[in-house]
């Protein structure tokens, strides 16, 4: 089976996904599906490759049982549990299809933690037949997830074993409850046996390289490490191409403070098992985490080399990948035109993405060269409508995503974009029900839920903002503008809800993010004394390790402000000690540089110092290009600003700056550029909405399009200017009557207190 399967990513001015796409070979043809072409997909792992010829399927046959089990279930198993119940609840009204429903909403309960539903979906298979060996292990297991009801998990192992002595999996969950239990000696001398009988049976290799593994988790969590590491690096030499033997390795040595030891276990295995794409997949992810950004590409296009086609294709996919996660979409489109051209005849989907690709790049023209190929409308209609986006006609993008909703409702990706283009023409109740729609057809596909929680919060509906927001990040936990925009909702809400916003982070990779940001409020609130004081107080922090990257930011910031220069020189020079390659930390140095005031050659070469490791890193080109226009090196400044843009889209800044050099330059054309392009990615910014209104209207146009701006930049709140500007241009389009009742209107609201500006709606 060849895989070119692309995830979402962060390109041009949003973060957009390209279609999932498992090709195989069952689905090269471009007849109908089958639902045996679909059993054959699930047979193989492939479950989101199958949620699009299901839904097909299913507008055939909506009361097919089978059908709606074998959707639910690939909607379960590619992470949108939510939307899975419906269809598995259905399927469950038939008696032939109850247990295997019920089954697949245990697990899907179980996936996401709520053993609660796990347990009664377990039961209700037990009502009908009390020796369901599975669904006594699911009402075990959940008891032990829940660490609840230890003694009951243990006697449905036990009759699970009565039902199947050779169980393995019974017999695994089993010494998982003596271990709960607190009975180690048992759970030691079953596993012993366990491993003993694995060993003198035809036990597979993955169950026996699970039990060899386990006896070395056992030791580690006995505190005997110097066993547990013996154990599990002879568990790794004997089964290098298992994952499930990897993983505890390398946890032990992160644990232990020695990341370095876990890449270089990893980097073995892959040296072992070359073809193991997951193996080079994750060592490359290492690898640029640690700053190490050119090895990891070597890493990728190693994998490209091999003999196997198969394994190339998915290299080459993975390497598209890489360069999608950089924001490279040249260098993603010619990856993936490499990985085309090692199958045959690849499916449609396959041939949708490549045109998709093609048209987030803008070459608008191959991109509808390509998008010919395709056979269904819809899917020729999502590449013209992203054309039309391209080329400035939203109107037309809307009609043509109208057509592709007939047949294709629930595609996430269409919804994303009917949103964007509705924005465009100010239809913003139509884009806030398209990206609800995205949201409930794939909520992680693109940055829908962040789009909406940044209008809700524009239009000053908080709750709806957070709705919005948590369900970005839920979907996207590995996304930081999920936790920043949270940040920013939080701000207008209770110091409660920050609270329980901080306490829901501390166990994540965003820990030091969330740091930063409560001390910026902390700072604007209360000083950078008692911000510092919070920082440098909580538990567990190192200033050394990436994570706490932000937060080191931060610091050094507000030691600089509290004349404590010389404590952000020794936090900023054991940063750059420990992590040399890490870009971040080149850019907080050149920061402190600039905070003191340092010549602007040393500021400089600090902040390139980090874009040598990072080209990207939208801080430092941003740093970049406020020093540029400081030189009056405008069109430097410019480069810089537009690039700090494009990597980090939610952040409009850069944007902010650019347009704002235009303007003071006296370039009224770009500026008036800038500020549409501004409004166009941000509509719910107020000030690039009445900039661009103002200079329109400074040039004589009173057009509907300047009207729209002006219109705008006082729904989101810009302040009387922008109500001011408003009724100029009623005026100048002979509307006297509307001028006359919205100059009223703002002369009541200043009347009592003076002039309120009102709050921006970036925040």
């Amino acid at each position: 089976m060849h895989q070119l399967w692309l995830r979402p990513y962060q390109a041009g001015v949003a973060r957009l996904a390209v279609f999932l796409l498992l090709i195989v070979s069952s689905l090269a043809c471009s007849d109908p599906p089958t639902s045996e072409e679909v059993r054959l997909l699930q047979r193989q792992g492939d479950y989101k490759a199958s949620v699009e010829p299901l839904r097909i399927l299913l507008e055939q046959e909506p009361d097919n049982p089978e059908l709606h089990l074998l959707y639910g279930r690939a909607l379960s198993r590619s992470g949108q549990t939510q939307l899975a119940v419906w269809s598995l609840r259905k399927a469950a009204e038939d008696p032939q299809w109850l247990a295997p429903a019920w089954r697949e909403m245990g697990l899907a309960a179980m996936r996401i933690g709520d053993f609660p539903a796990a347990i009664e979906a377990a039961e209700r298979i037990l009502e009908e037949n009390p020796d369901d060996l599975r669904a006594l292990l699911m009402r075990g297991e959940s008891y032990l997830g829940q660490r609840a009801k230890l003694e009951e998990a243990l006697a449905d192992f036990n009759r699970a074993i009565e039902l199947d002595p050779d169980h393995t999996g019974a017999r695994v969950s089993r010494i998982s409850a003596l271990l709960m239990m607190e009975r180690a000696e048992d759970a030691e001398e079953a596993l012993a046996a366990l491993d003993l009988s694995a060993a003198e049976s035809s036990v597979d290799p993955t169950t026996r390289a699970g039990l060899c593994a386990s006896r070395g988790v056992l030791l580690a969590e006995r505190d005997r490490n110097d066993e547990a590491q013996t154990k599990l690096l002879s568990c790794l030499e004997q089964f290098p191409s298992y994952a499930i033997v990897l993983e505890p390795v390398m946890n032990l040595f992160d644990r232990a403070g020695d990341p370095a030891r876990a890449t270089e276990a990893l980097r073995n295995a892959l040296a072992r098992v070359p073809e193991s794409q997951s193996y080079r997949s994750r060592l490359a992810s290492r690898l640029f985490a640690g700053g190490e950004r050119e090895e990891a590409e070597a890493v990728l296009r190693a994998g490209a080399e091999l003999a196997d086609p198969g394994v190339r294709t998915t290299a080459w996919t993975e390497l598209a990948n890489f360069y999608l996660d950089l924001g490279d979409l040249d260098g993603a489109i010619e990856s993936y035109e490499e990985a085309l051209r090692l199958v045959s005849d690849p499916p449609q989907l396959a041939i949708l993405t490549h045109a998709d690709l093609l048209a987030r790049a803008k070459y608008n023209q191959r991109a509808l060269e390509v998008a010919k190929q395709l056979e269904r409308d819809a899917y020729r209609g999502l590449i013209e409508a992203r054309v039309h986006l391209n080329e400035g006609r939203p109107g037309r993008a809307l009609k043509r995503l109208d057509t592709v909703f007939t047949t294709w409702p629930n595609n996430a990706g269409a919804r994303y974009y009917a949103a964007r283009a509705a924005e465009q023409v100010g239809n913003f109740e139509r884009a806030i029900e398209e990206y609800r729609q995205s949201i409930r057809s794939d909520a992680a596909q693109t940055d829908a839920g962040l789009r909406l929680a940044r209008l809700q919060f524009g239009f000053g509906r908080l709750e709806n903002a957070v709705h919005s927001a948590t369900q970005h990040y839920r979907a996207n936990p590995d996304d930081p503008e999920g936790v920043r925009v949270l940040f920013m909702i939080a701000k207008f809400g209770t110091s409660a809800s920050l609270d329980d916003m901080m306490e829901q982070l501390r166990s994540t990779p965003h820990w030091g993010l969330a740091l930063s940001l409560r001390s910026e409020a902390m700072a604007k609130k209360v000083g950078v004394d008692q911000a510092i004081s919070m920082i440098e107080e909580t538990p567990g922090v190192d200033f050394d390790r990436p994570a706490f990257l932000a937060l080191l930011r931060t610091l050094v910031r507000q030691l600089v402000a509290a004349d404590r220069a010389p404590e952000a020189r020794e936090r900023v020079a054991s940063a750059l000690a420990a992590r040399p390659g890490i870009a971040g930390f080149h850019e907080i140095n050149g920061l402190l540089l600039e905070g003191l005031g340092a010549p602007s050659d040393e500021i400089r070469a600090a902040y390139q110092a980090a874009l040598d490791r990072n080209g990207k890193m939208p801080e430092a080109l941003a740093a970049l290009g406020r020093l540029a226009a400081a030189d009056d090196r405008i069109e430097e400044a410019f480069d810089y600003y537009d690039r700090a843009f494009a990597a980090r889209p939610f952040d409009p800044q850069p944007a902010e700056w650019a347009a704002g050099l235009a303007e003071k330059t006296a370039d009224l054309k770009a500026a008036e550029s800038r500020w549409g392009a501004l409004a166009e990615e941000h509509p719910w910014h107020a000030e690039a909405a009445h900039a661009l209104a103002r200079l329109r209207f400074k040039r004589g146009d009173s057009s509907d399009q300047t009207m729209m701006m002006a219109r705008r930049a006082v729904i989101f709140r810009a302040g009387p200017e922008a109500q001011r500007l408003l009724i100029e241009i009623h005026r100048a389009r002979g509307e006297d009557e509307i001028a006359q009742q919205l100059q009223t209107d703002l002369e009541k609201r200043l009347e009592p207190e003076g002039v309120d500006s009102g709050a921006s709606a970036e925040g």
